[in-house]
C-alpha cells in the first residue's frame, strides 16, 4: 500500500503546479521512489527528470553484495 492514495498525489499536482504550464522543463532533485515523475507524465507534462543521490534498493543491493 503506497503512502499516499493517488487521488492524494493528483491533488498534490493540482495545488503545486497549476500555474506551471505542460511543456515546461521539471528537475526533481531526491525523487526517492519516483511517484511525483510518474504522476507528472500521467498528466500530461513532457519534459520531468528525477535525480537522487542514493540508487534505488534493487540496485544498491546488487553493488553491495
Amino acid at each position: 500500500m503506497p503512502l499516499l492514495s493517488d487521488y492524494a498525489r493528483a491533488r498534490k499536482i493540482e495545488y503545486f503546479f497549476k500555474g506551471v504550464p505542460k511543456h515546461s522543463k521539471i528537475l526533481e532533485v531526491g525523487c526517492g521512489c519516483g511517484w511525483l515523475g510518474r504522476q507528472l507524465r500521467s498528466s500530461g507534462y513532457t519534459s520531468c527528470v528525477g535525480l537522487d543521490l542514493v540508487g534505488s534498493a534493487d540496485k544498491v543491493g546488487n553493488i553491495l553484495e
